[in-house]
């Protein structure tokens, strides 16, 4: 894979864990102004209502964008990712068919042994007045 297309992957894996941020602060903000008077004062202030969630994602995104550590990290796990071998429509559709007959089997299997138990159960409660 081209190393100008490793970047652009990272970038936007950035930009999307930027987004996750600011959506969350946002939440948080919000719900926490609902159950605190001091945060809502806090809140009502245009600088943390928006400003704070945008800071923290734009740091979110310049920390991981400039650090070389985690660029590198990101690099060999794109790459990585760049190896998988997907499976093909007919292995996908051959696997789905073994899946749902084995939880057929199991299904049927969990029912004989819960009629057994029932039943089971059901004899040593009416075994009382079977004997007396």
């Amino acid at each position: 894979m081209e190393k100008q297309t490793v970047k652009k992957i990272s970038s936007i894996s950035f930009m999307v864990a930027a987004i996750i941020v600011w959506i969350s602060a946002t939440t948080l903000l919000q719900t926490l102004a609902g159950s605190f008077g001091v945060v809502q004062r806090m809140y009502n202030s245009q600088i943390i209502h928006h400003g704070l969630p945008i800071i923290l994602a734009v740091g979110l995104f310049a920390f991981l964008q400039f650090s070389p550590k985690i660029l590198n990290a990101t690099e060999e796990v794109v790459l990585e990712i760049s190896k998988i071998v997907w499976p093909s429509r007919k292995d996908v559709v051959g696997m789905t068919i073994v899946v749902v007959v084995m939880v057929f089997i199991a299904s049927v299997l969990l029912l004989c042994a819960d009629t057994v138990a029932r039943e089971v159960v059901k004899l040593l409660v009416d075994l009382p007045t079977l004997l007396g």
